[in-house]
Formats: structure tokens, C-alpha cells, sequence
């Protein structure tokens, strides 16, 4: 068992309503996936996200950290058994 030290920085703050701490959990699932030498599935990924997600929130949608597993454009519904994404193709430019 190696031990390690985490340090996150940068302005964006868990609880900010931006799925900040989300990115956060996905991104630390996959650095310490591929610092152990190990290839985790994108479901993989974002179930780890979403356990990250509990330590923040309790209870989490889920969506947040489905965004940052998977990116683009998702259509995301919260279920009693598992949450129901998919993604979605956007045919045309979306202008904001």
C-alpha cells in the first residue's frame, strides 16, 4: 500500500453549482486509474464520480459527473434504480 497526498488548486469551488466538484471526482478517478497502471471503463469512471460526488453533495443527481465523464451534449434522467442517459448529436450549430 503506497499512501498519497492530493492537492487540488484553482478558483472554482465544490458546492458552486457549475459540477465543479464533479470534474473534480472524474479526473481524480482517472489520474489514480492511470497512476496504478489500470484502464477503467468511461462507466467505470463516472460510477467513481459519482461516489466522489456523494462525499460533497450526500445525495447526488448524478448528471454533473455524467457531464464530465462523457462530455457533449446529454439527455440525463434520474431513475430509482439507475440513472437513463444518453448522448445526444447536436446536427446544427448552437449558437448561445
Amino acid at each position: 500500500n503506497q499512501g498519497v497526498e492530493l492537492t487540488f488548486g484553482g478558483n472554482l469551488t465544490a458546492v458552486s453549482g457549475i459540477g465543479a466538484s464533479a470534474a473534480q471526482c472524474v479526473c481524480l478517478a482517472r489520474a489514480l486509474a492511470e497512476a496504478q497502471g489500470k484502464k477503467l471503463t468511461e462507466e467505470e469512471v463516472n460510477v467513481a464520480g459519482y461516489e466522489g460526488e456523494k462525499g460533497y453533495h450526500g445525495t447526488p443527481s448524478g448528471i454533473d459527473n455524467t457531464a464530465a465523464t462523457y462530455g457533449g451534449v446529454l439527455r440525463f434522467q434520474r431513475d430509482e434504480e439507475k440513472p437513463i442517459f444518453s448522448k445526444q448529436v447536436v446536427k446544427q450549430r448552437v449558437e448561445i
